[in-house]
């Protein structure tokens, strides 16, 4: 006896589909798919209530896109997509000698702040994000190679050229990491912020141009401290006459 095998669970590497420009009925499934994987994940959205909402039947996600799989690494690359006609990745001179490292990362950490801090935290695209990162998927792969590997690159290039060729692949990529850390807190800790500070504390911090001065003048010092050799987590301390000896120290602090 034949059985129809259910369409969510095809292979889509198995099944042909459509390129080329969207027509009407994909273009609806796109747009009602994303929100539907944001409240539910890939798991729990079924195909039906896709095509229900989208006003279109099963088998045309099957003609679009090969399955639900194929489905939504459809709506994980619309949204890059979206995102990088927003926001483009930024175009650095190579090599950047003799630039100060504050002009060359300036377009780098604006670009990644822009690209954090406007998305609308309520919007299905953020929660589909966040979902992804706490409940990977087999497209997480997909969604680090193409969302984050490029900027990681340009960042790894861009930094390990303004450290110079003393500086080792592990010490680059910790840079790197740094740099990333500093954009990413304005994001992950932002229901934190307002317990911290006031509204008007918080219009002045958060202002993105302002971050991306201050977290550009953060690593352009310890770029140049590198450069001068103060970096290494091995160096001898400094010894002068205004060092304070842990001896002058409080005894009673309340840290």
């Amino acid at each position: 006896m034949n059985q129809s095998a259910d369409p969510s669970l095809i292979d889509s590497a198995a099944v042909p589909h459509r390129t080329g420009p969207l027509g009407e009925s994909a273009t609806r499934l796109l747009q009602h798919a994303g929100p539907i994987f944001a409240e539910k994940g890939f798991q729990g959205a079924t195909l039906r209530e896709i095509a229900n909402a989208a006003q279109t039947n099963v088998a045309s996600v099957s003609y679009h896109f090969g399955d639900k799989l194929g489905l939504y690494r459809a709506v994980i690359a619309q949204m890059r997509s979206e995102r990088e006609k927003r926001f483009p990745a930024p175009v650095i001179q190579t090599p950047p000698a003799g630039q100060p490292p504050m002009i060359v990362l300036r377009p780098i950490v604006q670009t990644i702040l822009s690209r954090m801090l406007a998305c609308d935290e309520n919007g299905w695209q953020h929660r589909l994000m966040m979902r992804e990162f706490q409940q990977p998927t087999v497209v997480f792969s997909q969604i680090v190679h193409e969302y984050f590997r490029p900027m990681f690159e340009l960042m790894k290039s861009t930094l390990g050229q303004l450290m110079g060729p003393q500086a080792d692949e592990a010490t680059v990529h910790r840079m790197v990491f740094s740099l990333i850390g500093q954009c990413v807190y304005y994001r992950i800790g932002d229901p934190t912020i307002p317990h911290l500070l006031t509204p008007s504390q918080i219009d002045a911090v958060m202002d993105i141009d302002a971050l991306a001065d201050h977290i550009c003048g953060v690593m352009s010092a310890a770029i140049e401290s590198y450069r001068h050799g103060h970096f290494a987590g091995d160096a001898e301390p400094p010894h002068d006459s205004t060092q304070v000896s842990v001896e002058t120290l409080p005894s009673d602090s309340s840290c």
